[in-house]
C-alpha cells in the first residue's frame, strides 16, 4: 500500500462545509464533509493510504451524516430533494446521501406529500394563493403534479375569502389604491378572476 502525504485541505460546498482533501499521489482530490474532517483530526503533513482514508471516510462520513440528517429534521420538516442536496453541498458521497435518504423516506421522517400538506396549510394562513404556494413546493424539489394538488385544494369561495381577508384595510373607493391591491393579490398568488372578484371589479383589475 503506498503512503502519501495529505498537502492541502479546501473548503468546499456552497456554505463551505464541505472539504476537499489534496493527497500527493497523483490521483484527483477527495472530497468529504468537514465533520467528518474534524472527527478524523485530518491535518495537513498527515501520512496516508488513499484507499484506507476512503474507506474512514466513508465509515465515519455515515455515523456524521446521520447525526446531520436528525440535526436538519429537528429544525423543520424537510423534502427528499432538500435533504439530499444538503447532505451533497456537505460533501458526504453520493452513496451515503442515498442510503441515508432511503432509509429517512422508509422510515417516515421525509414524505413529500406530508412537506406539501403542510407547507400548504401554512402559507395558505400567511395570506398568500395558490399559485405563490406552487412555485415555493417546487423550488423546494417537490414533483410538479404534487405541487399543484396540494395547493389547489382551497375552492373559490375560501380563495375569494382569504383574498379579501388581505385587502381589508386597503380604501378600495380609491381607483389607484384597487389598483395596488389588484396586484398586491396576485404577487400573494391568487388568480386574476380572484383578485378582480376580491376588489369587485368582476375578474378583471379596472
Amino acid at each position: 500500500m503506498a503512503v502519501a502525504t495529505l498537502v492541502r485541505i479546501e473548503n468546499a460546498g456552497p456554505d463551505r462545509r464541505a472539504r476537499r482533501l489534496h493527497i500527493d499521489d497523483g490521483d484527483d482530490p477527495i472530497v468529504t464533509s468537514a465533520a467528518v474532517v474534524r472527527v478524523l483530526s485530518l491535518e495537513v503533513g498527515d501520512q496516508v493510504e488513499r484507499d484506507g482514508l476512503v474507506e474512514d471516510l466513508l465509515r465515519i462520513g455515515r455515523e456524521c451524516a446521520r447525526d446531520r440528517v436528525l440535526r436538519l429534521l429537528g429544525y423543520r420538516d424537510r423534502t427528499i430533494s432538500e435533504l439530499n442536496k444538503r447532505l451533497r453541498d456537505d460533501g458526504y458521497a453520493d452513496e451515503i446521501a442515498d442510503g441515508l435518504v432511503a432509509r429517512f423516506v422508509e422510515l417516515g421522517y421525509l414524505d413529500d406529500e406530508m412537506f406539501a400538506q403542510r407547507w400548504t396549510a401554512a402559507r395558505r394562513q400567511a395570506g398568500f394563493g395558490p399559485s405563490r404556494i406552487e412555485r415555493e413546493l417546487r423550488t423546494k424539489g417537490i414533483a410538479q403534479e404534487l405541487a399543484r394538488s396540494a395547493a389547489y385544494t382551497s375552492d373559490d369561495e375560501e380563495l375569494l375569502a382569504s383574498a379579501r381577508s388581505l385587502i381589508s384595510r386597503i380604501d378600495l373607493s380609491d381607483a389607484a389604491a384597487r389598483k395596488r391591491a389588484f396586484a398586491k393579490l396576485i404577487r400573494k398568488g391568487y388568480s386574476p378572476t380572484i383578485a378582480g372578484r376580491a376588489i369587485g371589479s368582476g375578474g378583471a383589475e379596472e
